[in-house]
């Protein structure tokens, strides 16, 4: 789970700041980086995450590989966190 501590650390005000930081490492090519942030995610904030992703980016390869990252799969008419 990302605490308020964890973000601290990381000099981050905010949880949006640390998706925005997963999707920064997915961009310059640090997957591994990327795995392991969202390994450190309650299924909250994977579900959170995946929320934030789906509005902040549109479609596309990088929003396939987060979906993957996450873990989401695929229900009815939209991707959710199982």
């Amino acid at each position: 789970m990302i605490s308020n501590t964890t973000l601290k650390g990381y000099d981050f005000n905010h949880i949006t700041e640390y998706y925005n930081y997963v999707i920064e490492s997915v961009v310059n090519g640090q997957r591994s980086q990327a795995k392991e942030l969202i390994k450190k995610m309650s299924k909250q904030q994977r579900r959170d995450a995946l929320n934030y992703f789906e509005f902040d980016i549109e479609g596309g390869e990088l929003l396939t590989e987060l979906r993957q990252m996450l873990g989401a799969k695929f229900y009815g008419s939209s991707f959710l966190i199982p």
